[in-house]
């Protein structure tokens, strides 16, 4: 956010100076244009999904696999307004049912590795034995854990989640992640 801080448009005030009206649009539109040039991953992402859903006449779906409502409330808030259609599903065990159930492949799924019922770790291994036979499309499997250690990153690659993200998840990471996937 940039903020023009003690400027007031109307009488040209900053720290008790007066300062000319050009010199207010001087330096307003100064701001503008240098930061007119940055394209922050968040652009980048909604350029992406518009190009997909041009090429596949819909729009990319992304399965958020979390056993947690906030976690999973967290990812949707941060890709809102990118227009990804997004799924959910509380355990590995939901998510294998609706990666098989479906027609149309995810274009990513979003995995916590600590659930009940099926962990993580046990749904991947089952979905990459999906993708290896054919039954279902490949698509990649990001990790979402909460844990930083490299020994776990390198746990989840073994499994064979294709990258990591570490709780909490932030915005420019995750729209980062999708980029590096989804444009392959």
């Amino acid at each position: 956010i940039i903020s023009l801080n003690g400027i007031d448009e109307d009488h040209g005030f900053r720290g008790g100076r007066r300062l000319p009206s050009n010199m207010i649009r001087f330096q307003k539109s100064s701001i503008r244009e240098s930061y007119s040039n940055v394209e922050s991953p968040e652009l980048k992402v909604r350029e992406l999904v518009t190009k997909k859903k041009e090429e596949n006449n819909n729009a990319p779906t992304i399965l958020v696999v979390d056993d947690q409502y906030y976690n999973q409330l967290a990812i949707i808030t941060n890709l809102e307004g990118s227009g990804f259609i997004i799924e959910t599903a509380y355990t590995g065990a939901e998510a294998l049912e609706k990666v098989k159930s479906r027609t149309v492949p995810y274009d990513l799924i979003l995995l916590d590795c600590e659930m009940p019922i099926m962990d993580g770790y046990e749904c991947v291994a089952q979905l990459k034995s999906l993708f290896n036979s054919g039954q279902v499309p490949k698509c990649p499997v990001i990790a979402q854990t909460g844990n930083a250690r490299d020994s776990e990153i390198e746990k989840c690659k073994k499994a064979g989640m294709d990258d990591c993200l570490i709780k909490p998840i932030l915005r420019k990471s995750l729209h980062e992640m999708i980029l590096k996937w989804l444009n392959k």
